[in-house]
C-alpha cells in the first residue's frame, strides 16, 4: 500500500474516533414537539400530459397537482394528507415531495408522524429541500429528514428518502411504538440513514447508500432485518442498550455489526445474510447461528460471542464454539478455490448442502474425508467431532462433441449444447469455449412468438446470468465446465404483462421499461416496481450502459478508483467505462457511485458510449452554454430522437436524471 494511502487512512481513522455516538448526542438533544407534522412543499415529479418528451423531461417543474391521497381523496400537501388521516389510514403518496427544514432544532424532523398510519410511496421519494438542512457542532446538531414518534404504529413501504447530503438522517425513530419498513431505501444523509431509540422495527426491504453510517440501533430497541441491503461500513452500531435490547439479522447483505459502549448490553443474533464482519466491544450477547461471515469475528468487550452454525470465509471461530453443541468443519479445496473456509454445524446433525469449489480445467466431483480415500459427505452426513473435508476433482476432456445446436466454432475446453425448442430458434457462437470466456445466444421467435424464458446452466445444473445484447442477443460468461441453453416460447397474445405495478401502460417510459426488463438492462427495485421517478446513480447508469452493450468483459482490471470495490454490482462495468473513455470519475481516484447523476452527465455518458458521434446543428435550449462540456451530447441527443428537453427551449441540465428519463435515453438510443 502506497505511504500517502496509508496516512489518509489513518487520518480517517483518527477523524471518526473523534465524532460521537449518534445515540448519546440523541440522548442530549430535547425529543421533538408531539404530534408535530412539518412544514412539506411540493417536489419533482413528471407531468402528464399528451406529448411524452415534455411528460417524459418535467425534471424540477413547479407541481399543481395533488401530493397525496386518502381512500380516493386528494391533498395537495402531504402535510394536509398526515393531518386528516384517521387510525391506521393509508396514505397513498402520489409524486415525489420536498421536504423544508427551515428553522428546525437538532432532533426534529422536516416530517414528523406521530399517529399509527401507512405511507406508501408508490416508488415515489421525499426529498431535503436544498440549503434548508444544516448539521453543525461537534455533536452534529441538526434535524432529520423524518422522525417517527409518541408511540406511533407506523409502516411505510415502497418509498426513497435521500437527505440531498445535508439532513442528519433519514429515519429518526425515537420512542415510536411499532415501524415497519418494506421495501425503503434511504440515502445520502450526514449521518445515520436511521437511528431507532426504544423501538420496536421489523425490516423486509431496506436499503441504504451514500450515508456515512447505516442503522443506529439504541435504548432498548428491538430489531428484525431482512432483505436488508446495507452499503455503510459500519453498517449497524448497536450501542446504549439495556438486556431488553435486541436484534435480529434475518437475511441481506451488511457490512460491519458492531456492539459499542461500555454499559451496552441485550442480544444480537445472525441467523441469515452476509455479513462483512462482526465486532462486539461491549457486553451484549452475540449468537451466529446462521449466514455467511466474509471478514473477522472479534469480541473485545466484556460480552460473548457463541457461533453454533453459519460459514466463515476467513475468520477463525473456534474460540466462539462450544465442541459439546457444535462442530467445526474445515473445508480443503485441494487446488480449487472456495469462498467459504469453515463450516459450523450442530453436533450429529445433518451437514446440509455443502458449498461447491471451482478450479478450471477440472469438475468437482464431491466432498471427501480424506484427501485420498475416505467416504464422501453428503447434506445428511453428521459430524460429532471437528474435521477437515476434502475436495475431490475430475478432470475435464478437451475432446469431444461438434459443438452444439447452432454453434459455429469447434475451439474451446467446454461443450456448448443447446436444448431442442418450438416457437423459435436458437444459436450459440461459439459452440465451444474457454473459461471466462463471452458466449452470445442468439433468439429467433417465429411470426405471432415472443421469448418467455431462457436458461443456460452448468454441468452441475446451476443456473448461469445472461445478460440482453439487444436485437434478440444475450451473453454469459463461460463458467469451467460444460453448457446447456434452453429456451421457451409463447404467443404474443400470451406474453405475461409487465411486473411493475408503479409503471402505467400509458406513461411515456413504458414501452422503454419493458425493453430494458425483458433485455437484462435493469430488473426494477424490487419485483414489483421499477421507481420511475427515482433518480438514479452514476453507478446504475454506468451499468445499464455496460448491459445495453452486452456486458462485455473489460481487458484490463486495473481499477483506479478508491470507492469501486471488487465485490460491487458495477465493478465490472465502470472498468469497461473507463477503458472506452466513457467517464473518467470525478477525480483521478474516485468514482462517487452513489451520487446522483444530473441529464447533462446522463447525456454525456451516453454520449460517449456512442461513439462521441459529432452534429453540426445547433441545439434550441437557452440554458445550455456554448462552452458547456455537454454541449456536443445534447446536440447529438436532440438531432438523434433521443429527447427534445423539459420544453422547447430548456434542457435543465442540473437537475437529477430519473431512472425512467436514461432507461427511455438508452431505449431511443438503441433504435
Amino acid at each position: 500500500m502506497k505511504k500517502e494511502l496509508v496516512t489518509g487512512l489513518l487520518t480517517l481513522s483518527l477523524l471518526a474516533s473523534m465524532l460521537p455516538a449518534n445515540a448519546a448526542a440523541a440522548q442530549r438533544t430535547a425529543a421533538p414537539e408531539a404530534g408535530l407534522v412539518q412544514t412539506v412543499t411540493g417536489g419533482e415529479t413528471e407531468q402528464d400530459g399528451p406529448q411524452a418528451d415534455s411528460g417524459e423531461e418535467s425534471g424540477g417543474a413547479e407541481q399543481t397537482g395533488s401530493a397525496a391521497e386518502i381512500g380516493g381523496t386528494p391533498y395537495d400537501t402531504l402535510e394536509a394528507a398526515i393531518a386528516a388521516a384517521k387510525e391506521n389510514d393509508v396514505i397513498q403518496l402520489r409524486r415525489d415531495v420536498e421536504l423544508d427544514a427551515s428553522g428546525l432544532a437538532n432532533g426534529q424532523g422536516a416530517l414528523t408522524i406521530s399517529k399509527n398510519l401507512t405511507l406508501d410511496g408508490g416508488g415515489h421519494r421525499l426529498f431535503a429541500k436544498e440549503g434548508t438542512f444544516t448539521v453543525t457542532g461537534d455533536n452534529g446538531g441538526g434535524p432529520s429528514l423524518v422522525n417517527v414518534q409518541d408511540g406511533a404504529a407506523v409502516t411505510l413501504r415502497n418509498i426513497t428518502l435521500d437527505g440531498g447530503g445535508a439532513a442528519k438522517h433519514g429515519l429518526n425513530v425515537y420512542h415510536a411504538g411499532v415501524l415497519s419498513l418494506e421495501n425503503v431505501e434511504i440515502s445520502n444523509c450526514r449521518w445515520y440513514a436511521m437511528v431507532v431509540n426504544n423501538t420496536e422495527l421489523s425490516v423486509d426491504g431496506l436499503t441504504t447508500s451514500g450515508n456515512q453510517w447505516g442503522v443506529n440501533i439504541d435504548q432498548g430497541s428491538r430489531v428484525t432485518l431482512a432483505n436488508a441491503e446495507i452499503a455503510e461500513g459500519d453498517s449497524v452500531v448497536f450501542e446504549g442498550q439495556d438486556d431488553s435490547g435486541s436484534l435480529t439479522v434475518e437475511s441481506g447483505s451488511l457490512q460491519n455489526i458492531k456492539t459499542q459502549g461500555a454499559s451496552t448490553g441485550g442480544t444480537i443474533t445472525i441467523a441469515g445474510g452476509t455479513i462483512a464482519s462482526v465486532s462486539n466491544e461491549a457486553g451484549a450477547e452475540v449468537t451466529i447461528s446462521g449466514g455467511t461471515v466474509t471478514g473477522q469475528v472479534a469480541n473485545s468487550g466484556s460480552g460473548s460471542i457463541s457461533v453454533t452454525g453459519g460459514s466463515f470465509t476467513t475468520a477463525d471461530v473456534e474460540d466462539f464454539v462450544d465442541p459439546g453443541q457444535t462442530v467445526i468443519l474445515t473445508l480443503d479445496p485441494a487446488g480449487g478455490s472456495c469462498q467459504v473456509k469453515t463450516l459450523a454445524v450442530a453436533n450429529g446433525a445433518a451437514v446440509g448442502d455443502l458449498p461447491a469449489p471451482v478450479r478450471e480445467g477440472y469438475r468437482f466431483t464431491g466432498w471427501f474425508t480424506a484427501a485420498d480415500g475416505g467416504s464422501m459427505v453428503t447434506a445428511d452426513t453428521t459430524f460429532d467431532a471437528a474435521a477437515t473435508l476434502y475436495a475431490r476433482w475430475e478432470q475435464e476432456s478437451s475432446s469431444g462433441g461438434s459443438g452444439g445446436s447452432g454453434g459455429s466454432d469447434t475451439d474451446g475446453d467446454y461443450l456448448i449444447t443447446v436444448d431442442r425448442v418450438t416457437g423459435g430458434t436458437l444459436r450459440v457462437n461459439p459452440g465451444r469455449a474457454d473459461k471466462g470466456d463471452t458466449v452470445t445466444i442468439t433468439v429467433t421467435p417465429k411470426t405471432g412468438y415472443v421469448l418467455k424464458e431462457l436458461v443456460v446452466t452448468d454441468s452441475r445444473g446451476e443456473e448461469i446470468e445472461t445478460r440482453g445484447a439487444g436485437e434478440g442477443r444475450y451473453t454469459f460468461v463461460m463458467p469451467g465446465s460444460r453448457v446447456n441453453v434452453s429456451a421457451s416460447f409463447a404467443r404474443a397474445e400470451e406474453q405475461e404483462k409487465l411486473p411493475f405495478s408503479d409503471v402505467s401502460s400509458s406513461a411515456y417510459y413504458y414501452d422503454a421499461v419493458r425493453w430494458a426488463a425483458e433485455e437484462g438492462i435493469t430488473a426494477g427495485v424490487t419485483g414489483s416496481t421499477f421507481a420511475p421517478d427515482r433518480g438514479c446513480t452514476r453507478a446504475q447508469i454506468v451499468t445499464f450502459l455496460w448491459r445495453a452493450n452486452g456486458s462485455p468483459k473489460p481487458s484490463s482490471q486495473e481499477n483506479p478508483f478508491t470507492d469501486v470495490s471488487a465485490g460491487s454490482y458495477y465493478y465490472q462495468a465502470v472498468l469497461w467505462a473507463v477503458e472506452k473513455g466513457i467517464t473518467t470519475g470525478v477525480t483521478s481516484t474516485t468514482f462517487a457511485p452513489d451520487a446522483l447523476c444530473t441529464r447533462g452527465q446522463a447525456t454525456m455518458l451516453l454520449w460517449r458510449a456512442s461513439g462521441s458521434p459529432q452534429v453540426s446543428k445547433a441545439h434550441p435550449f437557452r440554458d445550455v452554454a456554448e462552452d458547456a462540456y455537454y454541449e456536443d451530447a445534447v446536440n447529438w441527443a436532440v438531432h438523434s430522437g433521443v429527447t427534445q428537453g423539459t420544453t422547447g427551449s430548456t434542457f435543465a441540465p442540473q437537475d437529477v436524471c430519473t431512472r425512467a428519463q436514461i432507461v427511455t435515453f438508452l431505449y431511443r438510443a438503441q433504435a
